[in-house]
């Protein structure tokens, strides 16, 4: 994972680069990264120990290939809420303006009202809920990585905050005709708990003009793509427009580009990237 981490980092300094046009549009979140592992009752939250199930030891399972959690805290961490309604025996899970209802014993969950068919069922195990986190983790717009040499599963929230931006803003020089400079002696910003062994990709939503935020990913050959690059011509980036020039060898002086680009990801149209 040495070469997937290497890219990991270069991948960060790109993503600065390209995020940050206006102070004024950064936002005032925190990034969260959670890490649990399988038969194991304590779980990180950006590196800090903590329970997963306050006093009760549950522990994250693996049921036909599905890892099944109790989800309290982990919504909790994402500055989410947690819900029980009991006449259906349904659990209710809202972050920020999205919400997921998962029924005890059904493979039919609602994600924003819409009928989604689960992999696993939730259910009660010894008396706690057990439900799958990576159908939650997505439904929310959560970044999930596995780790199958620890067995640990991350779930991950990453976006532009003016914290960040401040300290961007405060390292880079005027401009003085060079094409490119070099931030904090080319030394990354990650924190020892983002560092994420297993590969991933998590692309954030895009912020209120619709341009791209945070792309974050650990890189290894099983993302890479197999296939040539699928036309992307239905992506119109905010503020990309398009221009023919007589004088420029093939037309285009500007075209769209990927965050990360497609050999390491094998992302075509997708404009959380483009």
């Amino acid at each position: 994972m040495k070469e997937s981490k290497k890219i990991l980092a270069i991948i960060g300094l790109i993503i600065i680069l390209f995020i940050c046009p206006t102070n004024t549009l950064a936002k005032e979140t925190s990034d969260v990264i959670v890490s649990l592992q399988i038969d194991e009752p304590i779980m990180e939250v950006n590196g800090v120990e903590t329970e997963i199930d306050a006093g009760r030891g549950t522990k994250p399972i693996v049921t036909n290939g599905r890892t099944l959690v109790p989800i309290r805290a982990i919504i909790e961490a994402f500055g989410g809420v947690v819900g029980w309604e009991e006449s259906t025996q349904s659990v209710l899970l809202t972050v920020e303006d999205d919400t997921i209802k998962l029924v005890i014993n059904s493979n039919v969950a609602y994600l924003n009202n819409n009928a989604e068919t689960l992999d696993v069922a939730p259910t009660v195990i010894n008396g706690h809920t057990m439900l799958p986190i990576r159908f939650i983790a997505e439904g929310f717009n959560l970044g999930v990585a596995w780790d199958s040499g620890t067995q640990t599963v991350y779930i991950i929230k990453n976006s532009f905050d003016n914290n960040e931006y401040n300290l961007l803003m405060s390292m880079l020089p005027e401009y003085s005709g060079q094409a490119y400079t070099q931030i904090n002696n080319n030394i990354p910003f990650f924190k020892e708990y983002e560092i994420i062994n297993g590969s991933f990709e998590y692309y954030s939503e895009l912020d209120e003009l619709g341009r791209c935020d945070v792309c974050y990913a650990s890189i290894a050959s099983d993302l890479m793509p197999t296939e040539k690059r699928e036309s992307i011509s239905e992506v119109n980036p905010t503020g990309w427009k398009n221009e023919v020039y007589d004088v420029v060898e093939g037309g285009y002086l500007y075209n769209r580009c990927h965050l990360i680009g497609f050999q390491l990801t094998g992302e075509n149209a997708n404009e959380k990237t483009l």
